[in-house]
């Protein structure tokens, strides 16, 4: 039973001995998604997640049990896939968000939807009442019952997780491969080993005390040892004050939270452009307002998909201060309380990548000559 996509055929069936279609349902366009067999209020079903909809589909004959629309307003959603939770209930992974929807006498409902999950292609998998998985480049766990945030951290970057023994294990972004303890409680490492140069799309699998890796070139196993004594390791520290503009931020904090704010208007009230650069090849990227968490992203996070601001208790000011190259030229975004790039609101120079409009950051000494 494959995704083919279109009208009266988004499903298609096929005999397996001889290849001849056997039915088709559905009146959709598909893209990447894939239909899913499960056990669902109390009958097998597949779930079929298309461009715009999400059927369930009698195997069988191919009849359409239900059908609920995932986008609005002629919106296209290719990045749909589905997480089963339970005999009743199942979440569909989206571009910006995910939904919980609950199958009853009557057909499908919307339970919940939550924003935790989306843009990326890491499936979220369930381990006791919480979700685990990635929103865009950010580890997030999430409540199964509301869908809301129980934390998000930027310390690991991976294309997906899978879950082992109530584990979550991960092969990242630079090829290390991760177990991470699935606490609603926060992000912790159990075991980091370094196995390739980069990472893949492909999902740690396990086996006999075995996991096993792989990325375009090679695989690997790693074999658990519960003999073997942890290693903990520090966290490194960031430097949070460089140059003059660094002093200053440190004088300020030196105040009382409570007049912290009128020195930051005094200081930056008046400025019209950011980031404020000058000061050998130093650039210090400024965002205000009310948040909970500011990062930036862009050739200035350095090999990394985001780097997180620095918040100045008591004020609405984030910063983070980085050394570049006087001579070049750089573009940035920010994500404000995780969401999806913007740009510098006091930056008149942008550039449109083609998926978003990004910052444009002029070192003083840029174009060289």
């Amino acid at each position: 039973i494959v995704s083919t996509g279109g009208e009266g055929h988004a499903l298609t069936a096929f005999d397996r001995k001889t290849g001849k279609p056997k039915w088709t349902a559905g009146d959709d366009t598909v893209s990447y998604q894939s239909p899913t067999l499960v056990d669902l209020g109390g009958r097998q079903v597949l779930i079929a997640p298309t461009d715009h909809f999400v059927t369930g589909v009698d195997p069988k004959s191919g009849e359409v049990l239900w059908e609920a629309r995932h986008t609005e307003d002629g919106q296209i959603d290719n990045s749909s896939h589905v997480t089963v939770i339970d005999d009743e209930r199942f979440l569909v992974k989206l571009r910006n968000g995910s939904r919980l929807y609950r199958v009853n006498k009557t057909g499908v409902e919307e339970v919940w939807q939550s924003r935790a999950f989306g843009n990326t292609l890491a499936l979220p998998v369930l381990i006791g009442d919480h979700l685990y998985g990635f929103s865009g480049n950010v580890m997030t766990c999430a409540s199964v019952e509301t869908g809301e945030f129980v934390w998000r951290s930027r310390d690991l970057n991976s294309f997906g997780l899978s879950a082992v023994d109530g584990k979550l294990a991960v092969i990242s972004n630079d090829g290390q491969f991760v177990v991470v303890d699935a606490s609603p409680d926060g992000y912790r490492e159990l075991a980091r080993v370094p196995v390739f140069e980069v990472g893949d799309y492909a999902v740690p699998s396990f086996s006999d005390g075995q996991f096993f890796v792989r990325n375009l070139a090679q695989m690997a196993a790693i074999r658990v040892d519960t003999s073997v004594a942890p290693q903990v390791a520090e966290r490194e520290t960031v430097d949070r004050h460089h140059g003059e503009f660094g002093t200053w931020i440190a004088s300020v904090e030196k105040l009382p939270e409570s007049k912290r704010q009128a020195m930051v208007d005094r200081r930056l009230g008046s400025v019209e452009s950011t980031p404020l650069t000058g000061e050998d090849g130093l650039a210090h990227l400024i965002w205000r307002g009310e948040a909970d968490d500011v990062a930036v992203r862009g050739d200035v996070a350095a090999g990394v998909p985001e780097l997180e601001l620095f918040g100045l208790a008591g004020t609405d000011l984030f910063y983070r201060s980085l050394e570049l190259d006087a001579k070049a030229q750089y573009t940035y975004a920010f994500t404000v309380d995780f969401g999806n790039p913007q740009s510098d609101p006091r930056n008149p120079n942008s550039v449109d990548n083609g998926f978003a409009v990004f910052s444009e950051l002029r070192m003083p000494e840029w174009p060289a000559s």
